[in-house]
């Protein structure tokens, strides 16, 4: 058996309704349409095959045959149209996602074919994550789904409680060779960095994603015994913002908050360097980063053109509920930011919760400020405009209107050439920090997995594809 520890909360077994962080807890039961491999690559999953049409908006997928659910549902064209179809009802993400998908239609028992409202190359992106991941026509819309996932995966569930979840194999799995475990346990509420580190050093969990600070400390305790691997993400540590609450809908406020923040200072004194201070949201070795952007007037540290933007728009103390998550880490950058929009003029208190509930009111939208983790190209970096700085984005929570983003994010979805992509997506990051962007940006962390040194299979997938399934012990263990 493999035990993961982890700080992520366990919100959710429907895929619509779970949090980016809480991907590892789906993969073992579900799988999606198109695979997205540790590198970011699109390869063949649910579909072995798929076509874009020249103007993107037509999308054939050819659909693996010998398939099952784990109710014993066959996988199949119908099952995927099931699944498409019910997207608008099943909320989250999942129904922004797919919002432009008109009609999906059944071509023979194991094609579809899918009509888009508007140009979508992101939705090969979309059908990688959690919006591709097909659950049994018969569990679609059950009040259960939550806590009693039926997919085409590996393992299913065996007991679940607030210690943690433990997956066991599944016998009918049409892939079953690939599969060398014979139960996943993942372990929440490891909230505390030193918890963790422990608990791997110890023998106690055999994987953790640990601080990459951590990493000495691990190879002077247990050098033959314990691995570590370092690796970047595409994700950012930053403050997500509510317009609709406070004043956040005030562009001053939102350039204050940007020119106030000391993302070196934040990522020497919390991770050692080993967090690249960026004002975009994604690593400067991501290919949607612009590298002039990181260096112009909107990015720059300044704390005196902060004050004076506060002091213009007569938000000098001005009250905010910053709220952060159980992690130390997260609590400790919650300090830090306070520290310094006060130190501008703002009137900041941090408020602490567990994970779960800070993940609860996120996703209602109940709350003014938050420290967060986002994953920047999850399912596509076209997607993350959409859901944050679109004014229908379920992540744009007072659906405020960036001006001069819409024409470069349709150009965008209209072509599958990663390079015209970035040129579109350069200029919608443009005007977002010039206007002040919704989810200021601190830092790309260097992310650490610290795992038993008998474990292969363990990676750092950069889109957040976390999936345990493909560990496997080299010895008899």
């Amino acid at each position: 058996m493999l035990k993961v520890g982890t700080s992520a909360a366990l919100t959710s077994l429907d895929p619509a309704l779970s949090a980016t962080p809480g991907v590892a807890f789906l993969t073992p039961v579900y799988e999606a349409l198109i695979l997205r491999d540790p590198e970011g690559l699109l390869q063949p999953g649910l579909a072995t095959e798929w076509e874009l049409s020249d103007d993107a908006t037509q999308l054939e997928l050819q659909l693996r045959e010998g398939v099952e659910f784990q109710d014993g549902a066959p996988f199949d064209a119908d099952a995927v149209k099931a699944n498409l179809d019910a997207a608008p009802t099943r909320g989250g993400q999942i129904a922004s996602q797919l919002a432009t998908v008109t009609d999906v239609e059944v071509i023979d028992e194991h094609r579809v074919r899918l009509t888009m409202s508007r140009p979508a190359s992101d939705i090969l992106g979309v059908l990688a994550s959690e919006a591709g991941m097909m659950i049994s026509p018969a569990a679609l819309g059950s009040a259960d789904l939550g806590t009693k996932p039926v997919g085409t995966g590996p393992f299913t569930v065996e007991k679940q409680n607030q210690t943690g979840i433990t997956y066991v194999a599944w016998d009918g799995y049409w892939n079953k060779d690939r599969i060398k475990l014979d139960r996943i346990e993942i372990l929440t509420g490891l909230n505390d960095d030193q918890t963790r580190l422990n608990a791997v050093l110890t023998g106690e969990i055999d994987v953790a994603q640990t601080r990459y600070t951590q990493i000495p400390e691990q190879e002077q305790r247990a050098p033959d015994t314990v691995t570590s691997i370092t690796g970047n993400r595409a994700t950012v540590v930053g403050i997500m913002l509510n317009t609709g609450a406070g004043q956040w809908a005030n562009p001053a406020m939102r350039m204050a908050a940007m020119h106030a923040i000391d993302r070196q200072g934040i990522s020497d004194a919390l991770y050692d360097g080993g967090c690249e201070a960026v004002a975009q949201p994604y690593p400067t070795s991501y290919w949607a980063s612009d590298p002039k952007l990181e260096k112009s007037d909107a990015a720059a540290y300044d704390p005196d053109l902060a004050r004076e933007l506060l002091e213009k728009a007569g938000l000098v103390g001005t009250k905010v509920t910053l709220y952060v998550g159980a992690a130390t880490l997260y609590q400790n950058m919650a300090a830090a930011v306070q520290n310094q929009l006060n130190t501008v003029g703002m009137d900041v208190s941090v408020e602490s919760l567990d994970t779960a509930t800070l993940s609860d009111l996120r996703s209602r939208g109940e709350f003014e400020a938050s420290i967060a983790l986002v994953n920047s190209a999850r399912p596509d970096p076209a997607q993350f405009v959409q859901q944050f700085y679109a004014p229908d984005g379920v992540f744009n929570y007072g659906d405020y209107l960036f001006d001069g983003i819409q024409k470069p994010l349709a150009a965008m979805n209209a072509t599958s050439d990663q390079d015209e992509r970035a040129g579109y997506m350069h200029e919608i990051m443009k005007q977002v920090l010039e206007q002040g962007p919704t989810m200021i940006p601190i830092c790309a962390p260097t992310d650490a997995v610290m795992y038993n040194s008998a474990l292969g299979g363990i990676s750092i997938p950069v889109n957040y594809d976390n999936d345990w399934t493909y560990a496997y012990f080299t010895g008899g263990k």
